[in-house]
């Protein structure tokens, strides 16, 4: 490995683009965090660095290396699989720098586990190790803003699909997004890939205007204003509910109008938003997302398919299989849907699980249930 000091990122690009875009993703908010962290303590504002370090470990837990599980464990193209590997290893290797003085156990644990005795150069301890300054060449402000929208689209996505119970292995049509902010028309078209894996969605549509999604308009809270108001009430009342379209948005950005001589704010008001569509609606600041929630007879069967995985996974974790054991997997149901499933998705399937062939079960088995249907699972090392 190259001198942590030194370290650019891989030049030899990750064979598929998203998950190219994800690398240079951790490693530019890997360096505004060292750039930010600086400046924080350098202005003696320490109680600011906690948040943005813990910040960074979300990002790279549970959206990077979660993301990338795939090309850790079992990646088909080796160069992608190094590459994951690599910038992994120097994101953790400069992570341990910069915890350095808040985790000091913790950050020397880290770098004598990747670093001490394994780096030309290392140091014994981390700490005595140079703090790292930022590197302004890596930091990529347009692919953190769209990475940031696709997190948020996620997380709504994931919220609609809890209100309306509807399992995140069931595979819908689509979901249409719409936010004020001006994105990167091909970092935005290329990470859209991102969010139809995260929410099993088969397409992701882009619009211009959240009022193509949803007619927003707004009430005045009375729990808030009556006490406050008190004979105005009324008046205030009327004209909060006649305000503009472009009022509501200043609302919603965060600034206050004057109505009636009184200054409201957004938390004077309760938001209504009615979709102008059939899709469920969800918004968060200046994100709105429309999710289709129609489930077609191919999508069931695919969904089912997809619980089938879940089932088999688990059977082979139950029977002590490493994750890169092949398998010889039989099943037995009496269901017609989760029959045609298998033999609609018998490749997905196949590939998932890591089965050489699909046999039929010759006698009674414990049955399990996956996705309302009933079905016996066997598996054996092939």
């Amino acid at each position: 490995y190259a001198a942590i000091d030194d370290w650019k990122p891989p030049a030899k690009p990750s064979p598929i683009e998203e998950r190219a875009l994800m690398d240079r993703w951790i490693v530019s908010m890997l360096q505004s965090l060292i750039r930010d962290v600086n400046e924080e303590m350098e202005a003696y504002r320490l109680y600011n660095v906690i948040p943005s370090v813990l910040g960074f470990i979300d990002h790279l837990t549970n959206w990077y290396i979660r993301r990338c599980r795939r090309r850790f464990w079992h990646s088909d193209d080796p160069i992608d699989h190094d590459h994951a590997f690599e910038t992994l290893y120097e994101v953790l290797c400069l992570f341990s720098r910069i915890v350095a003085p808040i985790l000091p156990f913790m950050a020397d644990l880290l770098y004598q586990r990747l670093e001490a005795q394994k780096r030309t150069g290392a140091q014994d301890s981390v700490h005595l190790e140079a703090f790292p300054t930022a590197d302004e060449s890596v930091v990529n402000a347009d692919l953190e803003e769209v990475m940031a929208v696709m997190r948020e689209v996620v997380n709504l996505g994931r919220s609609l699909r809890e209100q309306h119970r509807i399992r995140v292995r069931q595979p819908l049509p689509l979901i249409k997004v719409a936010t004020s902010q001006t994105l990167n028309p091909t970092l935005r078209d290329t990470l859209s890939e991102v969010v139809q894996e995260e929410l099993n969605v088969k397409a992701v549509e882009w619009v211009a205007d959240a009022t193509e999604l949803v007619q927003i308009s707004v009430k005045a809270n009375f729990k808030v204003l009556g006490r406050r108001l008190g004979p105005k009430m009324k008046a205030v009342a009327n004209a909060i509910a006649s305000l503009s379209d472009a009022e509501i948005q200043d609302l919603r950005s965060g600034h206050s109008l004057n109505i009636e001589g009184e200054d409201i704010a957004l938390e004077h008001v309760i938001v209504v938003q009615e979709s102008t569509g059939d899709g469920a609606i969800e918004s968060s600041g200046d994100v709105t997302v429309e999710l289709d929630t129609r489930i077609s007879e191919t999508l069931r069967l695919e969904g089912l398919a997809r619980e089938l995985v879940s089932k088999v996974q688990a059977a082979r974790k139950d029977a002590g299989l490493e994750v890169e054991d092949r398998i010889i997997l039989s099943l037995q149901t009496q269901s017609e849907a989760m029959t045609s499933a298998i033999e609609a998705h018998r490749t997905m399937i196949c590939g998932e699980v890591l089965a050489t062939t699909i046999a039929s079960l010759d006698s009674t088995h414990n049955m399990v249930n996956a996705g309302g249907e009933s079905i016996g699972i066997a598996v054996q090392k092939a």
